[in-house]
């Protein structure tokens, strides 16, 4: 047989068939192999670049167990941390955040400000989502928060009061060396820079607010400085509204700083740095619209309004005689005389003293206010010698005028310049005579301040008010400066408030 008629007889189908057979597997297997191959590739690539940044892995989206806690917390000296709220992290940890704070660890917080559109839109967003119960608010999770660790967080208004009585001291001569009562000016410096250190050590966290410049949530965990070296851990949320932070995952990841040499490269968890410390630079210090903590503020003032209106009834039901409280008005004409709107306000209470003594009561009437300066020039009366002057002249017996005396005797050298100075005295006339009633005669425009000040003293006026053409107080700056002014001042401008102290300078004469 010749190789022509063995060629001719092959079945070439059959080896076709059969070498394609075998061949399909091995090209399937060599292209999985190369697929393969390739992924692994770019999988290695993708996490050597994501390891270069700084970031070693992920974390579970459930949120940080209690082992990782425990861990954070002994291992840190300093956690900063960027939340919306921070509700869930804090609330689910308060216990170990607590312990650690107790054993030095310092927080600095940054949260967002509470009542602006930015948590409106994610309190809209989640709602619709259902993530979040319809009438919710993200800014009562940031106040509940602040109250849950208040007697840990540092008070910037504490801070404020200790560097403006350093700053007063300052400004004294210091030549002389000496205070008033003898201390040395440098020693007591010496003394509140001291003071303030020591608070600040004291308090291991500081709340900020931001409003706008927030883009991701995340922890940088400080260690220890060891052996020349400090470790920056992270964990960096990556979330997206209405979507919250246990619904997303995190990525995680340390940076080692050695402090004799330099790191190089930049990487991510440095920018995470430079983030934080950006917005912690421009961040409020206060939390919430005009440093009021609203929430918490009208609960406190539904409180006194309470209780002033209980104490009222008893008084009604106790009490003696009436007592007529009459706002003075500064300037006086000629420095001696009530001017237009002040006249207006003791005819007023000369019409309700004469109403009053018709129903068979003992009626008495305070005006309040010491000696004023009208363009730096002293007046010759006080204000309550001019009103009781005026009233006199109108037939009503000093017997039942209190003035001078009561301002002396309840205010002292500070003297009464201000409505909540009026309304203090006012209290304590009431008190200590055991009146059954307090009226108060003052200007519309005046009326709310006046009333936040017999409530914060305890009591609460019949109100009577004296319209003028021209009125001094005007209604808009009392709604929007002077009225947040009291709210804000947890001393009512007494005491030893700054805000009151800066008042009277401004009213009352030099000696």
């Amino acid at each position: 047989m010749n190789l022509l008629n063995i060629f001719s007889e092959l079945d070439y189908k059959a080896i076709i068939e059969g070498s394609l057979t075998n061949l399909i597997p091995t090209i399937i297997a060599g292209g999985f192999t190369l697929f393969v191959i390739d992924k692994m590739t770019n999988y290695i690539r993708i996490s050597k670049k994501m390891e270069s940044y700084g970031f070693k892995g992920t974390a579970s989206k459930k949120g940080f167990s209690k082992t990782d806690i425990k861990k954070m917390c002994k291992e840190t000296e300093r956690l900063d941390i960027i939340f919306v709220s921070g509700y869930g992290f804090f609330s689910a940890n308060k216990t170990p955040l607590k312990k650690a704070m107790d054993k030095g660890m310092k927080i600095r917080f940054l949260c967002a400000q509470v009542d602006n559109n930015f948590l409106t839109d994610i309190e809209n967003l989640e709602v619709e989502q259902r993530n979040r119960k319809s009438g919710t608010k993200i800014s009562e999770e940031i106040c509940e928060i602040v109250n849950e660790y208040e007697s840990y967080i540092l008070d910037n208004k504490v801070v404020e009061q200790y560097l403006n009585k350093i700053k007063q001291l300052e400004r004294l001569d210091i030549e002389q060396g000496y205070l008033e009562n003898g201390k040395d000016i440098k020693n007591e410096i010496a003394k509140l820079c001291k003071q303030l250190e020591y608070y600040k050590c004291e308090k291991k966290m500081e709340i900020r607010y931001y409003s706008t410049e927030y883009r991701l949530p995340f922890i940088l965990s400080q260690s220890k400085p060891s052996k020349g070296k400090i470790t920056t851990k992270v964990w960096l949320n990556i979330t997206l509204p209405p979507y919250k932070s246990v619904e997303n995952f995190m990525l995680t990841g340390e940076r080692v700083d050695d402090i004799n040499k330099d790191e190089g490269d930049f990487n991510f968890i440095e920018m995470m740095e430079e983030h934080f410390e950006s917005i912690w630079n421009k961040a409020s210090r206060t939390l919430g619209e005009n440093e009021i903590n609203k929430e918490s503020q009208y609960k406190a003032w539904e409180q006194l309004l309470k209780s002033s209106s209980e104490r009222m009834i008893k008084s009604r039901q106790t009490g003696n005689g009436l007592l007529i409280e009459v706002a003075a008005q500064h300037p006086l004409d000629e420095g001696k005389y009530p001017n237009e709107e002040f006249s207006k306000r003791l005819d007023k209470a000369i019409e309700l003293y004469n109403r009053l003594n018709q129903s068979g009561e003992s009626v008495f009437i305070y005006v309040p206010g010491s000696v004023h300066k009208n363009n730096e020039v002293a007046d010759e009366l006080s204000l309550s010698g001019a009103g009781k002057q005026y009233l006199v002249e109108k037939g009503i017996s000093s017997a039942v005028i209190y003035s001078d005396e009561m301002n002396v005797k309840y205010k002292g050298d500070q003297g009464v310049y201000n409505s909540t100075d009026e309304c203090y005295v006012a209290t304590q006339i009431f008190e200590e005579m055991k009146f059954k009633q307090i009226y108060c005669v003052c200007s519309p425009a005046q009326l709310l301040r006046k009333a936040f000040s017999y409530i914060k003293f305890g009591t609460l006026p019949f109100f009577e008010v004296a319209n003028a053409e021209t009125l001094h107080h005007s209604y808009v700056n009392e709604y929007f400066k002077m009225i947040p002014l009291l709210l804000s001042d947890d001393k009512a401008l007494q005491l030893d408030s700054e805000l009151g102290e800066e008042i009277r300078k401004y009213r009352k004469p030099m000696k």
